[in-house]
Order: structure tokens, then C-alpha cells, then sequence
């Protein structure tokens, strides 16, 4: 329904809590992020695209370079992949 939160279908846009604005926003780019990893299945390595998704946890990475590193020698669509990562993160 238009005005209404995708994840709560009862509850109007204008009434959400900031951490439910924050909590629907990450659902949103969660999935968009990993419809594009799954997208890649027949190009990329699973370990390639497990290390994709591991930049999108909220959970501090034991390696981020070594995970870059994995996802930048994976294949050219992990690269390119990888190369918006790094520009991404390094400006937030």
C-alpha cells in the first residue's frame, strides 16, 4: 500500500521510529545487494560471492583487505564489483 512500510504493511511511513526508517533501509539494500551477488552465480566462484556478502554484514571482518583481495582476484565481474566496494566504503 503507497505511504506504507514494506516490512510492517499496518503502520504508516510518517509514524515509523528512526531505527525502523534505518532497519527498512538496510532490509532494502540487503536484498538489492544480494540479488546482484546471487545474479553473478554463473560467473563468480561460491567462495568469491560468500566474501561478496560478507561486506554487507554488520559484523566487524577479521580481514577486509584479504576479503577485497578474494573478491578482486575472483574473476573480472567480481573485480568490478569489488572495485565499487573499496570506493564505497572508503568515503562513508
Amino acid at each position: 500500500m503507497h505511504g506504507y512500510c514494506a516490512i510492517e504493511h499496518t503502520k504508516a511511513l510518517h509514524e515509523l521510529e528512526p531505527y525502523e526508517h534505518l532497519a527498512q533501509i538496510y532490509r532494502l539494500c540487503f536484498q538489492h545487494h544480494a540479488s546482484k551477488v546471487h545474479g553473478l552465480q554463473a560467473h563468480v566462484e561460491a567462495h568469491v560471492r560468500a566474501a561478496m556478502m560478507s561486506l554487507s554484514s554488520a559484523d566487524p571482518l577479521p580481514n577486509y583487505n584479504g576479503t577485497l583481495e578474494i573478491i578482486w582476484n575472483g574473476s573480472k565481474k567480481a573485480s568490478g564489483m569489488s572495485y565499487l566496494y573499496s570506493i564505497f566504503l572508503n568515503t562513508c
